[in-house]
């Protein structure tokens, strides 16, 4: 749980940190830079974050009990991340913000990724054939699943020969279960 907390964890401080860095490029005050971040941009964060979370939930209806503690620490882990980003972040980037302006090292522009830029023009102009593509990488999807063999008996995946397993089912034949 903890990589998938850490991971989402930054995902939602560099949704939030790259558009404060964002509108301190543009001239905007440290106090004005934080509440456009925080009104603006943390609005999806907090969207995504939520909706994470309720995915996380959802599991909290199986049977398997470790599964139901995973949802519930996972949902809650997502939520309790989010709380963190959004109480120490903004405190973080406004002292390095202040700190970087008296060294005089403040960037006058964004990080700028106008190789992405580009990429999605060239999607933009192609995009009848970009959804065709996909539409077929789909459906190819959805075939191949339809092909899979399931093993519902965990043992099986087991390597073979292990004493372990031999045992396993014996205990199962001997016991009658």
């Amino acid at each position: 749980i903890m990589v998938v907390l850490l991971g989402l964890g930054v995902d939602f401080s560099i949704h939030l940190a790259s558009r404060y860095h964002e509108e301190i490029a543009a001239n905007a005050s440290i106090e004005r830079a934080l509440r456009v971040t925080l009104t603006e941009t943390a609005k999806g964060v907090i969207t995504g974050a939520v909706t994470t979370a309720a995915a996380f939930y959802t599991l909290m209806i199986a049977d398997t009990r470790g599964v139901k503690e995973f949802g519930f620490c996972a949902g809650t882990g997502v939520l309790v991340t989010l709380a963190a980003v959004l109480w120490i972040l903004p405190a973080l980037l406004a002292h390095r913000t202040a700190h970087r302006l008296k060294k005089g090292k403040i960037a006058d522009t964004a990080r700028d990724f106008a190789a992405l830029g580009r990429f999605a023009e060239i999607m933009g102009r192609w995009n009848v054939v970009v959804i065709l593509i996909c539409a077929m990488l789909t459906l190819a999807g959805f075939w191949a699943g339809t092909q899979l063999d399931w093993e519902w008996n965990f043992l099986n995946l087991e390597p073979e020969g292990l004493r372990s397993i031999e045992l396993q089912d014996e205990i199962i034949d001997k016991f009658k279960l």
